[in-house]
């Protein structure tokens, strides 16, 4: 189907400045932006280029809404996550998690220059990405589990 959205997707490196222009070469606004269990995989020193880029693209009425993973992902050379029998910590590790913070420090420090809502859905019924709320759950001490956010232009 990738013929059918011929000129709607668009391929960036979101760790890094970009702009996207429509035919008039003006920045393209769009109402709605989503992002699902990505924005933990990039470092923390690029969540503010994310974040601009986000808010630059959105237009003065529009909405981003996403999650954020708040649990470690650390892999094995062969993939495995930590949790798995088949892990081998005595292999090249990787972090796949780069931005693990709790949802304080999300919304008192890295979106404090954005109006951040609560977002509205917090059950299985609206889960996005491979994993549900219940499959990672928030911990009694507020770790883990995922921060789902609204932002308002």
């Amino acid at each position: 189907n990738w013929l059918t959205y011929k000129n709607k997707l668009y391929n960036v490196d979101l760790a890094k400045d970009y702009t996207i222009l429509d035919e008039n070469e003006e920045i393209k606004k769009f109402d709605l932006i989503t992002s699902w269990e990505m924005i933990e995989h990039l470092h923390e020193s690029e969540l503010d280029t994310f974040f601009k880029n986000m808010h630059k693209h959105l237009k003065d009425d529009g909405i981003f809404i996403g999650s954020i993973a708040m649990f470690p992902d650390i892999r094995d050379e062969l993939g495995y996550h930590q949790d798995c029998p088949e892990y081998n910590p005595n292999t090249k590790q990787f972090i796949l998690h780069q931005s693990v913070f709790d949802e304080n420090k999300w919304k008192n420090k890295i979106l404090k220059d954005y109006k951040v809502r609560e977002y509205p859905f917090k059950d299985n019924r609206y889960m996005c990405g491979y994993l549900a709320v219940r499959d990672h759950p928030k911990k009694p001490d507020g770790t883990g589990g995922s921060y789902y956010l609204m932002i308002e232009k």
